[in-house]
């Protein structure tokens, strides 16, 4: 897992819950699926609506050390929406930064998983 642990170790996981989990079987290259959950520059013309509350240009790449990539929304936009910074109360003890940024992981081959400061 390289330095997954060392860049998001500090997110409260034994107080989250799985409140939803799919399992999809995909007759695709693991690659096609993967690229698909942390490509965001397709978002303007696929998901417009998600621009409205936050832009492409609020996407930030990050790759470390270990089998995963990722990507950083930040700073979350109050759009009026489930995903805005303010719209639940946010984990204990995250800093100014992860407050209002989510986190999108691939841990590769198989795993995708996100982030957000309240959930």
């Amino acid at each position: 897992f390289g330095d997954l642990y060392d860049n998001y170790g500090h997110y409260p996981y034994d107080d989250m819950r799985i409140v939803k989990q799919y399992e999809y079987h995909i007759d695709a290259n693991w690659k096609l699926i993967a690229e698909n959950f942390i490509e965001y520059y397709h978002l303007p013309w696929v998901h417009p609506e998600l621009c409205e509350v936050s832009s492409v240009a609020n996407h930030i790449r990050r790759q470390g050390e270990g089998q995963y990539t990722g990507f950083a929304t930040y700073p979350l936009t109050y759009g009026g929406t489930p995903a805005d910074p303010d719209a639940f109360k946010t984990f204990e003890g995250l800093n100014h930064v992860d407050a209002e940024a989510s986190w999108f992981i691939q841990i590769f081959p198989n795993i995708s998983y996100f982030i957000f400061p309240h959930h």
